[in-house]
């Protein structure tokens, strides 16, 4: 049984083959975006790469600069894209089960992002 486990969580390609498992699909779906979205608010990257496109780009109140630096803002964002991922990586929901996953996922990951300070 634990074998099994491990190997489907190995094989994450093999997503459309695996039946869904909506815990499964909301925990992974959340630190991805916890993951992207703080990677891309809050960190330099390699190279500084991430804070030198926050900073290239212009300020002010509702600017990009502001979407990209807040991770309340961007992670709506980055649960959008890996909602994307998902349905490319072949899980077919409705439309309404899409977005409770992108809001969920959203929610989770700032909660994380707030049990983690």
């Amino acid at each position: 049984m634990a074998g099994s486990i491990f190997w489907d969580l190995l094989f994450l390609s093999q997503l459309s083959t695996m039946t869904y498992q909506p815990v499964f699909i909301l925990v992974l779906g959340s630190l991805a975006t916890f993951r992207l979205s703080h990677l891309m608010t809050k960190e330099r990257g390699p190279l500084a790469v991430f804070e030198h496109i926050r900073n290239a780009l212009p300020g002010g109140r509702g600017s990009a600069k502001e979407w990209l630096s807040c991770i309340w803002c961007f992670s709506l964002t980055a649960s959008a894209l890996i909602c994307l991922i998902l349905w490319a990586g072949g899980l077919r929901l409705s439309w309404d089960y899409w977005i409770l996953h992108w809001l969920s996922f959203s929610s989770v990951s700032l909660l994380i992002n707030r049990a983690c300070k």
